[in-house]
């Protein structure tokens, strides 16, 4: 146990080794309402930037909506098109696709000339509110364009991500797990739609608009903004991280991610078996345990160990 919690340890530092100096993006400027199990606080950031020289930047959303507008139509045609080319369905219409672009297309802009590692975006409520889109789509292309990129503002998410571009060169996503099924020993990881189509099963991703979008005057909720990517993660073993404080300590599971079994939930949507935690079997019932006594947060980096650097 000792050996294999030493490997796991050093493998993070390794990474952290590797991006110190780093720069994260904050688009919105922060974690979206009441997630705040999600947050550093000042002292965590802190010893971050201390022990790492690690900081985290404010991207106003203002700026991050202007620049997409002004992005030359011919570019994000150029843009939709190779995007759409990847989707086995799009309900959400060739508009959206363009609007996505755009927004793919900025994003990467202000993180280069910003030098940016990677980026956390706040992608509600001001999203829906001020451009009537979620960037969903957005995130799983910028996590397929080698930019480490985190949905609801999650700046250790967006770290972790970082992290994960160190130890396999593979796009990470960032998911919550969602139900622990203790007769199949099986765990299921999911989120609305921010993953790179890479990671999709049988390369086979739909283009959706999101399912709630808050509630109109009435209290109903509200549906129908684009766009979220629809698929089943890819049958591979898989990493689940969460580091812990200021790269203090982790929760780490190794996992298969399984072939599909007609059960899922729309969205990116993988169930997780064959546990090991630091070299040893594990069952769904010890990582739930693990989870709610330590109070882990409810968001974890999947990545794809096939290839390690």
């Amino acid at each position: 146990d000792f050996h294999a919690r030493l490997e796991t340890t050093l493998k993070v530092l390794g990474a952290a080794k590797a991006v110190r100096g780093s720069r994260i993006g904050l688009v919105g400027g922060g974690i979206v309402p009441k997630f705040n199990d999600l947050d550093l606080s000042e002292a965590e950031r802190n010893r971050l930037e201390q022990a790492w020289d690690i900081r985290f930047v404010t991207i106003p959303l203002d700026e991050v909506l202007a620049r997409a507008k002004a992005i030359p139509a011919g570019d994000a045609e150029k843009e939709a098109s190779r995007q759409a080319a990847g989707y086995a369905e799009n309900r959400v219409g060739c508009e959206a696709v363009k609007e996505q672009a755009r927004l793919v297309l900025a994003l990467r802009a202000i993180r280069d000339e910003k030098n940016q590692a990677a980026l956390a975006i706040r992608c509600w409520p001001e999203f829906q509110t001020q451009a009537k889109f979620w960037p969903c789509g957005a995130i799983g292309h910028l996590c397929d364009a080698g930019i480490p990129t985190a949905c609801e503002g999650d700046p250790v998410g967006a770290l972790d991500m970082l992290l994960a571009s160190k130890l396999s060169t593979q796009p990470s996503t960032l998911l919550d797990i969602i139900d622990f099924d203790d007769q199949r020993d099986t765990l299921s990881v999911w989120h609305c739609g921010p993953t790179a189509p890479s990671c999709a099963a049988c390369g086979k991703v739909s283009l959706l608009p999101h399912a709630v979008d808050g509630a109109d005057e009435s209290g109903k909720p509200r549906f129908g903004h684009p766009a979220i990517h629809d698929l089943n993660l890819r049958p591979g073993p898989v990493t689940i991280l969460r580091t812990l404080g200021a790269l203090d300590d982790e929760f780490c599971l190794d996992a298969e991610i399984l072939p599909e079994d007609g059960e899922r939930v729309t969205g990116s949507f993988g169930k997780a078996g064959r546990l090991r935690a630091y070299g040893r079997p594990v069952r769904a019932a010890e990582a739930r345990d693990r989870i709610l006594t330590d109070g882990i947060p409810h968001h974890y980096t999947v990545f794809y160990r096939e290839e390690v650097k």
